[in-house]
């Protein structure tokens, strides 16, 4: 099979194996090293990769025409089958959450959270609040898009790609962070994190510190994130009452 053009490059039918292998982990498993190297390598080939992984992603005629399985024609086939019976399941359905909340409640009174537990809890992912039309820049624009699609690793995969002297990194720096702690990353965010807040750039301080303080939570250095929020309890934004609440699930 001849996966590289003549030019150097992977050519099409590389680039929809690479493609389809980040849907697939069995195909990612069929993609000869060198073709993994070269794309290490060449951000050209990374952006072609992007561009028809997004497509094999979202487009559903295109994932019948390459032969991936069709989750969602399936679940729906599955509903149509089991029309007769949604009602009934519901019903149970609703008994049992009732149940389970009841029962989650009395376990949380008796046993502490645990950290994967408060992780889970209290981070959400901060809003992107940049605007970059106009900048011309493809690559903050790709992983900013992947960003707010919620796709972290692809997010991820082009944060890492923007280098300094870039005019707004501690920016890139904050969100990169945000999107490794959301993919399960605490280690590499707190180097990110811990960047941002040694520039005392007053936009993310109090957020990356935030943050760093679920950072630390997942990793299981407590003793360092209890001593960030109550450095945060005098803050007198919203992130005061988050560390508050924080501090007592420990206490």
């Amino acid at each position: 099979m001849i996966l590289f053009s003549n030019n150097g490059h992977l050519n099409e039918e590389a680039i929809a194996l690479y493609a389809e292998g980040l849907i697939d982990p069995k195909v990612y498993e069929t993609i000869p090293t060198d073709v993994l190297d070269h794309t290490d390598a060449c951000f050209d080939c990374k952006q072609k990769i992007m561009n028809v992984f997004d497509i094999i992603r979202n487009d559903e005629e295109t994932k019948v025409q390459i032969g991936l399985k069709n989750s969602l024609q399936e679940a729906g086939s599955l509903k149509a089958k089991n029309v007769f019976r949604i009602s009934t399941v519901w019903m149970f359905a609703a008994a049992a959450v009732v149940l389970l909340i009841g029962i989650y409640s009395v376990f949380r009174a008796i046993q502490p959270a645990s950290n994967d537990q408060l992780f889970d809890e209290y981070f959400t992912p901060y809003q992107n609040l940049l605007t970059m039309k106009g900048e011309n820049d493809s690559l903050v624009e790709y992983a900013l898009y992947y960003y707010d699609l919620k796709i972290w690793d692809s997010a991820i995969f082009f944060f890492k790609e923007i280098k300094e002297p870039y005019k707004d990194i501690e920016a890139i720096r904050f969100y990169q962070a945000n999107a490794l702690l959301a993919m399960g990353y605490p280690s590499e965010a707190e180097k990110h994190l811990l960047m941002v807040i040694a520039t005392n750039d007053d936009r993310f301080k109090t957020q990356a510190n935030w943050y760093l303080a679920l950072a630390m939570i997942k990793s299981g250095k407590n003793d360092k994130a209890i001593e960030i929020l109550r450095n945060l309890k005098y803050d007198k934004g919203i992130y005061r009452s988050k560390a508050m609440d924080l501090i007592n699930e420990f206490e």
